[in-house]
Formats: C-alpha cells, structure tokens, sequence
C-alpha cells in the first residue's frame, strides 16, 4: 500500500498541510513558469530543479525530494481536471 501523501510529507519533516502543500506547487509554478506546462517543466534539468528548491524554500523543507515534488506537481493537475469535470456534469 502506497503512504498518505500527509505521512510522506511529514516523513520529509514538511509541516504543511497536503493542502498548503499542493498549492505551494501551484503559487510557485505560475510565478516561476506561467506559461510553461507542467510536463515541460518535469523534463527540464535546471528549470526542474529551481522550481524544486524554490517549493522547498517557502515551505520551509529541504529534505522534500525533487522525484515528490514534480510528481505531486502533475497530480495537482490531474486534481483540476477531475473536479472540473465533476463540477460540469453535476445536475441541470
């Protein structure tokens, strides 16, 4: 069984919330890379790595791993979709 997003978060000594958390990801991104997509930012060595440490910084959490971090990055993304999704089929 896969660990909690919060226990891995916590195992990294990040005190934030899963929520506070993930929209770190998402305050940072569109400061650093707003027009940048999040596959192109995961693919890119330098660019990766800068938005990891930025995430790391204003979270306060060195030791979160850059492999967490673009991964939850792409799950915030996939986060939108389904509740946008959810949100449009609902009841008319």
């Amino acid at each position: 069984m896969r660990p909690r997003h919060a226990d891995t978060l916590k195992s990294f000594g990040c005190e934030a919330s899963v929520e506070e958390f993930r929209q770190t990801l998402a305050d940072v991104k569109a400061e650093m890379f707003p027009d940048w997509s999040d596959e192109a930012l995961i693919v890119t060595r330098d660019e990766a790595a800068a938005f990891c440490q930025a995430v790391k910084k204003q979270l306060g959490s060195p030791r979160l791993t850059r492999p967490f971090i673009l991964t939850a990055l792409i799950g915030v993304r996939k986060a939108r979709k389904r509740r946008s999704v959810q949100t449009s089929t609902g009841p008319v």
